[in-house]
């Protein structure tokens, strides 16, 4: 069974996927940092994209209703899908536009 980008934003709350295109741009600036190397800004956006996320639940679990465990736990799984989905925002337009631009086959 394959997972669709349909699918991965089923599973994104409405209320934190404005931190898709935060995350994104976070992202872009990393990589326009020689200082960073490629291979560990997927990770620093995730703990970005989970701190953020836990941050949301935490500050909103009483008009939720969760407890401190399942908020921290459904922050973290969001932060998780936020990071992904931002990544493949990401990737689709590198592949388009850059990738692209260059001929490479």
């Amino acid at each position: 069974m394959t997972m669709t980008l349909q699918d991965l934003l089923g599973f994104l709350r409405p209320e934190t996927f404005i931190l898709v295109p935060v995350i994104w741009y976070i992202g872009s600036v990393f990589k326009k940092n020689d200082a960073l190397e490629n291979w560990i800004i997927p990770f620093l956006l995730l703990f970005i994209s989970s701190v953020l996320s836990i941050s949301w639940f935490v500050l909103n679990m009483k008009s939720s209703g969760l407890s401190l465990g399942q908020s921290v736990w459904n922050g973290a799984a969001q932060g998780v899908v936020i990071a992904m989905v931002s990544d493949y925002f990401f990737n689709l337009q590198y592949q388009g536009t850059v990738k692209r631009s260059r001929n490479d086959k």
